[in-house]
């Protein structure tokens, strides 16, 4: 099956210790490579004060993690984040960023295969 990239995004319990926060972070990375898969980046945004209380806290530790792996390993772990205690909020998205519009290299979806822009051709409906 296909590798595809993922990005993870956890809020774990702000009241555990610093070592426990970062067993719950190593569990999952673990997980991840145990299945196949490969751990491109964890970025660590530290404790962050959440918008609404979730469980009677106020505060969170958010924790992103990118990584490649076959689509067949993301419902179990969404399943380990819904039983683990310590993770207050997760999320578990495809990570399909394309670059915006204007960006060198990107075609406009209305283009063809002929090399003109979109403006071109419908210009040139109008010179005959």
């Amino acid at each position: 099956m296909a590798v595809r990239p993922y990005e993870t995004m956890v809020v774990i319990d702000p009241n555990l210790a610093d070592p426990d926060i970062d067993k719950e972070i190593e569990k999952i990375k673990n997980y991840v490579v145990t299945e196949g898969g490969e751990i491109s980046n964890v970025d660590l945004w530290g404790k962050r004060k959440l918008s609404f209380e979730i469980l009677g806290r106020k505060e969170g530790y958010y924790a992103i993690i990118k990584f490649k792996a076959e689509p067949r390993i993301v419902a179990p772990l969404v399943k380990a984040y819904r039983l683990n205690e310590q993770i207050l909020r997760h999320i578990v998205v495809a990570d399909t960023f394309k670059a915006p519009l204007g960006t060198p290299g990107r075609r406009h979806k209305d283009d063809d295969d002929d090399g003109r822009d979109s403006d071109d051709r419908h210009e040139s409906r109008w010179e005959d």
